[in-house]
């Protein structure tokens, strides 16, 4: 156990990311250090085929239209943050 972890207090990682944004990779947003995994409970990555995955079961189901997947799930840091909300 770390010095800095408390018990009574949970934090959970979330990060989404694009690979087309600035010619990225993936460990660019994946590569958290062991130190910061420490005080973390638990790490959700989405990457594009992740939320398209997502998307293309929320289309099956009716939950949302096309026109919406595009709003909330397309390209860009908005949708990106829209994922992680979701």
């Amino acid at each position: 156990m770390t010095p800095y972890r408390m018990e009574h207090i949970n934090l959970d990682l979330f990060i989404a990311y694009d690979l087309k944004y600035s010619k990225a990779k993936s460990s660019h947003y994946t590569n958290v250090k062991e130190d910061l995994l420490d005080l973390i409970n638990d790490v959700n990555i989405f990457g594009s085929s992740g939320i398209q995955k997502e998307v293309d079961y929320l289309l099956g189901e009716k939950a949302i239209d096309e026109k919406e997947a595009h709003l909330f799930f397309g390209n860009g840091y908005a949708a990106k943050c829209n994922a992680i909300l979701y």
